[in-house]
């Protein structure tokens, strides 16, 4: 089922890749094959970030990460992913920011905020509050 996912992103069909990996990942799952998980979760995570979902990519990664660890396996792989995951997130956030997109903007923050360092945590923190004030203001409602 690996080798078929990799086909179709070679072929551009990323559907059809993502159908290929929920199947092994339910097989895995199925036989409580953690490695097995933790591997297709890994590459499920890829897979998001190729087509530009950083949530779902940030959502396979930290699962992935579960997944390793349960296996008592090495996770540094998923640890550097989600660091570099969390900083595309938080920029992409920026982006949607400065474009008036507050909940896009917020939806990224968000899915960056556990993977995030001490001092970024604090700054998404900070400015996820700000804009759903700002929300809050535009519709008329109390913050």
């Amino acid at each position: 089922l690996h080798n078929g996912a990799i086909a179709h992103i070679k072929n551009g069909e990323y559907v059809e890749a993502a159908v290929q990996y929920r199947k092994a990942l339910m097989i895995t799952e199925k036989i409580s094959y953690y490695e097995g998980m933790a591997i297709t979760l890994f590459s499920m995570a890829n897979l998001a970030l190729l087509i530009g979902d950083l949530s779902e990519a940030l959502a396979n990664a930290a699962d992935s990460r579960k997944m390793f660890a349960k296996a008592n396996l090495p996770h540094g792989h998923c640890d550097d992913l989600l660091k570099q995951l969390a900083v595309t997130a938080k920029k992409k956030g920026i982006s949607y920011e400065k474009e008036g997109n507050f909940p896009e903007a917020i939806k990224h923050f968000e899915a960056a905020l556990p993977f995030a360092d001490e001092k970024s945590r604090q700054a998404l923190t900070h400015e996820i509050k700000l804009l759903r004030r700002i929300i809050n203001d535009r519709q008329g409602k109390d913050s």
